[in-house]
């Protein structure tokens, strides 16, 4: 909870796991994944103390990680309360970064909006701290996602303004 002390957050952990063998290059990329998710949930999901309790949440927010073991699969689900992806402030940073026109964001999808968060570059943060900012951390978990994907597949989100965003994606637990 380095990330959380280091952004002044109040935030409980909770990890829910079934039990499963994994090969230690495949564990070393799920680390990775949820390493990128859970920092990026403590640091643009959650709010402060004082934002929270304004929007009627407690002022200790949840980020909880739910790993299940289903055949020589597991599935992943990375679940927060904090604000939620706000998608027209992340289209327009893509807009004025130059990655669309505004008429070409228009015609996305929302579910096409959300995945630009994976996209290399891009932040809604003004600057780069020591946990993100950058645009980096989102691209590489997705990368490192769909090398352990058993169908190639990356993360999926689903993000509701206000109340919280979650992030689930696969992982083979062994290469074939």
């Amino acid at each position: 909870m380095k990330t959380a002390k280091a952004l002044d957050k109040e935030v409980s952990l909770s990890i829910e796991i079934d039990d499963a063998e994994v090969a230690p290059e495949i564990l070393s990329k799920i680390n990775e994944v949820l390493t990128h998710l859970v920092s990026n949930a403590i640091d643009h999901g959650i709010e402060d103390a004082d934002s929270r309790s304004r929007s009627g949440k407690p002022p200790k927010a949840n980020v909880t990680v739910f790993i299940n073991a289903k055949d020589n699969e597991l599935h992943f689900r990375v679940e927060d309360d904090g604000r939620g992806i706000d998608v027209t402030k992340l289209t327009a940073k893509a807009v004025s970064n130059g990655l669309f026109t505004k008429a070409q964001a228009s015609k996305m999808t929302h579910d096409e909006k959300l995945a630009l968060i994976f996209h290399s570059g891009l932040s809604t943060k003004e600057e780069a701290s020591e946990v993100s900012g950058r645009g980096v951390g989102m691209d590489a978990a997705n990368r490192a996602s769909k090398e352990i994907s058993p169908d190639g597949s990356g993360i999926s989100i689903q993000s509701i303004l206000g109340r919280g965003t979650v992030f689930k994606f696969k992982s083979i637990t062994k290469k074939a």
